[in-house]
């Protein structure tokens, strides 16, 4: 599909998991309306959601007019691998990603399904063809916050060859945070870090628990 907005904001999601998930479908369909919401405020911006489930003709029309949706019902690689968060959401970014024509001068901003644009998120802190919240790291693991990222629309071809190869580390057993990072690295792509990307969402099964990043 051609898309012809200036930012594009793209989401993972699996209204209805078929893994165990704290957050029932009803609480998914409501946090991933908020995400498109937030999206709004950005100029010449248009929601698309990959979606990994079958949705129901409810959620279908909640969703209807408010984003552009790609599902996967009949894909057996991808019904296969939403039974795992981890593989899920790798082939699902990847399958997406193949299936967009973008300008090349556009802004592709990856936001995951259960957070919104915060206060403070400014395009501004996005020049750069890869850009990312700065890096996590303890005694075990190195990671990047995926929570929202931005790549530019010249780059998504190149971006598609890091997706496969985290693919591989995924499939590997590491989650997706660091098999990006560690693709990045491996294939020596700049990337800036910055501080604060400002999305915010509620920790999963913890609606007391707002995060921001």
């Amino acid at each position: 599909m051609k898309l012809t907005n200036k930012n594009i904001f793209l989401s993972t999601s699996c209204i209805n998991p078929n893994f165990f998930c704290y957050n029932n479908s009803e609480d998914r369909l409501q946090e991933l309306l908020g995400t498109i919401e937030s999206c709004k405020k950005i100029e010449n911006s248009i929601n698309v959601i990959f979606e990994g489930s079958h949705l129901t003709e409810i959620q279908k029309k909640n969703l209807e007019g408010e984003c552009i949706i790609f599902e996967w019902n009949d894909d057996s690689e991808i019904q296969e691998a939403v039974r795992d968060k981890q593989r899920g959401t790798i082939n699902l970014m990847i399958k997406g990603y193949e299936n967009i024509e973008v300008p090349e001068d556009s802004n592709i901003f990856f936001i995951a399904g259960r957070y919104r644009i915060a206060n403070g998120f400014d395009l501004n802190n996005f020049n750069g063809d890869y850009v990312f919240k700065k890096r996590f790291k303890n005694d075990t693991r190195e990671w990047l916050g995926v929570q929202l990222f931005k790549i530019s629309g010249k780059k998504i071809k190149e971006f598609l060859d890091i997706l496969y190869l985290a693919k591989n580390y995924v499939y590997s057993g590491n989650d997706v945070e660091t098999s990006i990072l560690m693709s990045l690295k491996s294939k020596g792509i700049y990337f800036i870090e910055i501080d604060m990307v400002h999305c915010e969402g509620f920790i999963s099964g913890n609606k007391n628990h707002l995060e921001l990043h």
